[in-house]
């Protein structure tokens, strides 16, 4: 079970850092960018799933520092993760993680 968690925790920092780079190295002037990043979790820090991608989470503001800007829901129940994800979206998201839904 903890070789899954570990696989998990991997494999959303590898996504992240992928997606990161790639839209930090097309933009155009990199030395005032910030990316707004969003995360909607299903659960809560008490499940190890969702801590994996926190973990993930926090390894991108400690990276990256005042280049990235982060914006995290918790225990968003699928009837209304719509809501939040437009809401994320409102807010300048460009991009948006969401542990499970559907």
């Amino acid at each position: 079970m903890k070789r899954v968690y570990v696989i998990t925790l991997l494999s959303a920092i590898s996504v992240i850092l992928a997606a990161f780079l790639v839209h930090f190295f097309l933009s155009e002037d990199k030395t005032d960018r910030t990316v707004k990043v969003g995360f909607v979790y299903v659960g809560d820090t008490s499940t190890a799933y969702t801590r994996n991608f926190e973990n993930a989470q926090r390894a991108i503001e400690k990276q990256y520092g005042s280049q990235v800007d982060v914006i995290a829901k918790y225990n968003i129940a699928e009837d209304s993760v719509q809501g939040v994800l437009q809401e994320l979206v409102d807010s300048g998201c460009e991009l948006i993680f969401s542990t499970s839904y559907g």
